[in-house]
């Protein structure tokens, strides 16, 4: 017990150690594996008697801590009784609790020592010995009552007792002969015959012969070793030689090393472990992580609203197609609006394989998921503001060639260019930074907190590049080419924020910059200053938030007042409806009145044939108005009533001219403004 756990300190193994009394009762047996239970080890060393043994093992078994995932080593004493049929054979609980075990004791049989000159010679003289009328003859007289047969050597080899047991007679022998020869008189003391016993050396059965000064125990490092497997099944048990611990020789290899014994496997050999296979099972139960990961909760709350903005840019987008023929959807161009769709979509489903880290599912599945998220959010951010970008230098460039007074008509193709060039520009990046700088997903350790084992406990699964310095290069190129093209937006929108157009898209347009703008802003500052030191679970819940302003910034600003502006044109085509309703029934009801009366003889009035189209049909389209769908009435006034009429539309034409004046002039401030 004491070898043990001296080596296994210099190793900087941790041991613990259960005693058990002498004369071992079935409860005395439980109480101590359940002390080794508590502990919470696997591996175990065995060292205790054959009574031990056969009251110990089954009862480990039966209690899980032998079999299976755990790992036992037994002592060299163990060795005879492991093999005999009657102990372990039989699918017994005994020989289910040692199959794929090992025991560690010193080398023996051909297998391990044929071809050493010391056992050779050994083998040699053994079967010299025995094998002869005079060394039986010998035997027999020293040993009369146990009847040895003529032939009892024949075919067998030494057992692992019976070298040491020659090896210690001889050790004794030569230690009394120098202790004779060392002592002044004829007789010499106990303490003369040990410390000549300590001195003594010979060439024995694995080599040299030595004993410790101290102890006078055999010196290890004159004793060949080997690990043995033992395997128990239901019909046979066997133990095997795995490993022996050979000497290392001196070479250029090993001059740094201060081994001198390796253990090496022996040939077409391989150890098998309790479950079957060659795999070593865990020297400690599974770590129960306190993973510090993103609370599922808020995770499923976070993709709660990602698919809600998921919806958003559906809804968007089928809400342009639908409506592409108004005037209000016209005006800001279908094409560039579904581009914002598309982007805001790309844009937010990047949220949706960062939040899968929150979940139970294979690593694979996740690195799959981490690298595809720059991938989306860059694609997305790409494409939603690019088409800002295209939509406010549209703006400029109008504004510009406006300053001559010319007429100018510049279509949407005329400005993709430099959305493409942005485009390409982060395709080709990301390209380069998946090349080079994979993103997997990989559980580090987030804090101090550590289990019974010294184990760190504490971790997080968290998306981390596999070259952090390419991933960093790649990651400020993305960063600055897209906060360039921020900045450009953000001008453009600035220089156009007088502009005139119709809907008043262009403030609309500037409130969606400004938002992305101080974001970027934000973002670069965060990365910058505290990203490094950020809490994994922060810097997902800021990216999440940035995916939902960046999102929502785009698609209210310009979608929202679209809508309004398409339902407060509906409200007024509805009003001038029903005056127009209103209208037409005054007309009829006063066809009627007339038709009621006849024709009179009053020289004020003359009475007319009338001519009235059908009203039936109204327009939809914003192109027609609704006064021309009012059917055409010649009515003769009275001179009073003819001068009113001339009075009141001469006013409202009036305050027509008035109108357009000041909106002229309105028109020549702004463009002075801008030149």
């Amino acid at each position: 017990q004491r070898s043990v756990e001296s080596s296994a300190s210099k190793l900087g193994i941790i041991t613990h150690s259960v005693a058990i009394p002498l004369q071992l009762s079935q409860e005395d047996a439980s109480n101590a594996l359940n002390l080794l239970k508590d502990i919470g080890f696997r591996y175990y060393v065995g060292i205790f008697f054959r009574s031990h043994f056969k009251t110990i093992m089954p009862l480990a078994y039966k209690m899980g801590i032998a079999g299976g995932d755990n790992f036992w080593v037994f002592s060299e004493t163990q060795l005879q009784l492991i093999t005999s049929p009657e102990t372990v054979v039989g699918g017994t609980d005994l020989a289910q609790a040692v199959h794929g075990s090992a025991i560690v004791g010193t080398a023996v049989g051909g297998a391990l020592l044929k071809g050493t000159r010391f056992y050779d010679a050994y083998i040699s003289r053994y079967s010299t010995l025995w094998g002869s009328d005079e060394g039986v003859k010998y035997l027999q007289s020293k040993l009369p009552l146990l009847n040895v047969p003529i032939n009892f050597a024949e075919g067998t080899a030494p057992s692992n007792f019976e070298p040491f047991l020659y090896e210690a007679v001889v050790a004794l022998c030569l230690a009394s002969c120098d202790a004779f020869k060392s002592s002044p008189t004829s007789f010499f003391t106990a303490n003369d015959l040990f410390q000549s016993f300590t001195k003594t050396t010979f060439d024995g059965l694995y080599g040299p012969a030595f004993f410790d000064s101290e102890t006078g125990d055999r010196s290890s490092d004159s004793v060949m070793y080997a690990v043995y497997n033992i395997l128990a099944t239901e019909s046979i048990a066997r133990v095997e030689a795995k490993f022996e611990r050979a000497i290392v020789e001196p070479s250029t290899e090993n001059l740094l090393t201060s081994e001198k014994f390796v253990w090496r496997p022996l040939p077409n050999t391989s150890f098998v472990y309790a479950d079957g296979t060659s795999n070593p099972p865990d020297n400690l139960p599974p770590l129960e992580r306190n993973e510090a990961q993103i609370q599922t909760v808020g995770a499923v709350l976070c993709i709660s609203f990602c698919i809600v903005l998921l919806a958003l840019s559906i809804a968007c987008g089928v809400w342009t197609y639908k409506r592409r023929k108004t005037k209000v959807v016209r005006a800001s161009q279908p094409f560039f609006l579904y581009i914002l769709c598309i982007g805001t979509f790309i844009l937010t489903s990047s949220f949706i394989p960062l939040s899968l880290v929150a979940f139970d599912i294979r690593d694979d599945v996740l690195s799959a998921a981490c690298q595809s998220v720059p991938w989306l959010f860059n694609i997305g951010f790409v494409l939603s503001f690019s088409a800002l970008f295209t939509k406010t230098k549209r703006l400029n460039d109008i504004l510009t060639v406006s300053r001559g007074l010319k007429r100018v008509v510049i279509k949407p193709i005329d400005v993709m260019k430099p959305f493409f060039l942005i485009l390409t520009l982060n395709v080709l990046l990301l390209s380069a930074w998946t090349a080079v700088a994979q993103i997997e997903y990989r559980v580090v350790i987030t804090g101090d907190s550590v289990d019974q084992f010294g184990r760190n406990d504490t971790f997080i699964g968290i998306c981390i590049p596999t070259n952090r310095l390419a991933s960093t290069v790649s990651e400020i190129f993305l960063l600055s080419i897209n906060l360039l093209v921020v900045l450009l937006t953000s001008y453009y929108a600035y220089h156009s924020r007088k502009a005139s157009t119709q809907y008043n898209e262009s403030h609309y347009i500037a409130i969606s910059v400004y938002i992305i703008f101080q974001l970027s802003l934000f973002l670069a500052m965060v990365y910058g200053f505290y990203f490094a030191s950020l809490n994994p679970r922060l810097i997902f819940y800021i990216f999440a938030n940035v995916v939902f302003v960046v999102s929502l910034g785009i698609l209210v600003p310009l979608f929202v007042p679209k809508v309004i502006a398409l339902q407060d044109e509906r409200i007024k085509d509805i009003e001038k409806e029903k005056k127009k309703a209103e209208r037409l029934t005054r007309l009829q009801r006063y066809d009627e009145l007339r038709s009621n009366e006849g024709e009179g003889d009053d020289k004020n009035i003359t009475r007319v044939t009338e001519k009235t189209t059908s009203v039936d049909f109204i327009s939809k389209t914003e192109e027609t108005s609704v006064d021309d769908c009012v059917g055409s009435r010649i009515i003769i006034l009275s001179e009073r009533e003819s001068n009113e009429l001339l009075k009141n539309e001469l006013s409202t034409v009036m305050k027509e001219n008035k109108q357009l004046v000041e909106s002229i002039k309105s028109a020549k401030e702004s463009i002075k403004s801008i030149a």
